[in-house]
């Protein structure tokens, strides 16, 4: 993940003892974003602008050449906060600050004016930093235990683990690819998804699995596409260039079309992320991706594999006198074993006052 704690440090310190420094710093990139990238533009544009519509981009004249670059930095800044229902009164309230304080007025057509700050004059440098360079990534650092003795504290009652000298040493974790790779419009006929959605049928009676149908679901889907008068005309291509939002009624099509279109991008060598409802769907989704040729899936969840593990057993349950569904998915992604399960003793010693949950890890005994 990407990190701005650098820029903002910068800021809070600049600001002294003012209230909340951070929320300054959040609005006014928001009202520096506008101003380089849309210049001209009310100030009620900012969640339009970092929800991604195309329809603020029709009222500028001449779009800036790295305005790519200052979306996506200022996106992964300043999603968390920035609602449409949230943004109106974030204004009004950082518009009662101190003109000394704050680094923007705003006119009588609500277009962002900087004003002469005498608190942290170098705030424009540091936020034209945060929107143009690549932003640093969050490090994390991996720890091995070593051979020797360790107890953990994963229940209420502390257990002991032995790792032996001659125990296999643990392989170099890989590291996550973080070159940047080129984002180009995707633009794929709808005969290339039917074929698509026939392999995939094809796939599920190879493997013997219930039939999905997805050629058959598939054409039962018409394609409008938007045109400049704003009318709707059927297209046989689908063109993806940025944000596209698939507007229909329920269970005409769209998860369907989703579906295809991921495996579609798989097998022209694309990645994909779909985000889905909850972490159960999450499990659901790969393992229904991973079985078509040329798909490797997987899910992005949180680490209590415990509480998923039991929420797939609460969907799945079992016939009688089985331990899993007949067809079960997800349970692999979720396993809880463990090398060292068969070295685990439980310690009748009460552990000392020192000692922290290790979250699983094995913590050194002295």
């Amino acid at each position: 993940m990407r990190q701005s704690k650098t820029v903002r440090d910068h800021f809070r310190r600049a600001l002294g003892d003012q209230p909340n420094p951070s929320r300054i710093f959040d609005i006014e990139l928001c009202l520096y974003l506008l101003e380089t990238v849309a210049p001209g533009q009310a100030s009620t544009g900012v969640p339009a602008l970092l929800d991604g519509y195309l329809a603020v981009w029709d009222a500028v004249p001449g779009v800036p050449a790295d305005a790519v670059i200052r979306l996506a930095n200022a996106r992964t800044v300043l999603w968390p906060g920035q609602r449409a229902y949230g943004w109106e009164k974030e204004l009004r309230d950082y518009l009662a600050l101190p003109d000394e304080v704050r680094g923007y007025a705003l006119d009588d057509a609500g277009r962002p004016v900087r004003l002469p700050c005498r608190i942290a004059p170098e705030r424009w440098d540091w936020y034209e930093q945060a929107l143009t360079e690549p932003l640093p990534f969050a490090a994390t650092r991996s720890r091995v235990a070593e051979p020797g003795r360790y107890r953990m504290r994963m229940t209420a009652r502390p257990i002991g683990v032995d790792v032996p000298d001659d125990f296999p040493p643990a392989p170099d974790p890989s590291l996550h690819d973080l070159a940047v790779r080129e984002r180009r419009p995707i633009e794929v006929t709808w005969a290339d998804l039917v074929e698509t959605a026939e392999g995939m049928d094809h796939a599920d009676r190879e493997a013997g699995r219930r039939s999905s149908h997805w050629a058959e679901r598939l054409r039962e889907v018409t394609l409008q596409v938007r045109q400049a008068d704003d009318t709707f005309r059927d297209r046989d291509v689908l063109r993806i260039d940025r944000m596209l939002h698939l507007v229909g009624m329920v269970s005409v099509g769209k998860s369907t079309l989703v579906m295809i279109l991921a495996v579609w991008a798989a097998q022209h060598e694309r990645r994909v992320t779909i985000v889905v409802g909850d972490n159960s769907a999450a499990l659901r989704v790969a393992h229904e991706l991973s079985g078509y040729d040329g798909v490797k899936a997987a899910p992005v969840m949180g680490l209590n594999r415990t509480r998923h593990a039991e929420r797939l057993h609460r969907l799945q349950p079992p016939p009688p006198g089985r331990l899993l569904p007949v067809r079960p998915y997800g349970f692999d992604l979720v396993s809880t074993a463990c090398a060292l399960d068969g070295r685990v003793q439980p310690l009748h010693r009460r552990p000392d006052r020192g000692d922290r949950r290790s979250g699983g890890r094995p913590r050194r005994s002295g």
